[in-house]
């Protein structure tokens, strides 16, 4: 119990490292567009290619945000995102 208090209070991250389909398949798309590091995502385009894979809104979003919070993907600004050095060589 104290471990876990000293966790969440310590800001360590706990998540499996383990990548998701969803996740996966997000990631797998960013790369198939050939983003270098640093490049800026066109998010509506990901998420209609993501839906034409079958994953559904909620989906796409819930993955999104994982890989935000893994640090394969990187916030550039007001809601801009890049693929990350580690997200690209995953």
């Amino acid at each position: 119990m104290e471990q876990e208090e000293r966790e969440r209070t310590s800001g360590a991250m706990n998540f499996d490292p383990k990548l998701t389909p969803v996740e996966s398949t997000i990631l797998s798309l960013l790369q198939n567009h050939t983003l270098s590091v640093d490049r800026i995502i066109d998010v509506p385009r990901l998420q209609k290619e993501c839906l034409d894979c079958g994953l559904s809104t909620q989906e796409f979003s819930y993955g999104f945000i994982r890989l935000l919070t893994r640090r394969l993907l990187e916030p550039r600004g007001d809601f801009t995102f890049s693929l990350s050095a580690t997200g690209r060589d995953q």
